[in-house]
């Protein structure tokens, strides 16, 4: 990631942006703690070269509301 953001701002596609703010999530917890809260995951993609996800998750019925 870091590699990316140095060549974008080399030819100034950004700038400006706090490119040191990353949190270092892991990803693959997503789907846990969510289902925890009783939803299930329908859809996951990852987008922009894998760099970033999308998650959909919907209620489930039997969370009784």
């Amino acid at each position: 990631m870091d590699y990316i953001l140095d060549v974008l701002m080399a030819v100034k596609l950004i700038d400006g942006m706090e490119t040191g703010q990353r949190y270092h999530y892991d990803i693959r917890l997503t789907s846990n703690v969510f289902e925890g809260s009783g939803l299930n995951l329908l859809v996951h993609k990852k987008f922009q070269l894998g760099l970033n996800n999308l998650f959909v998750f919907q209620k489930s019925t039997r969370c009784g509301r």
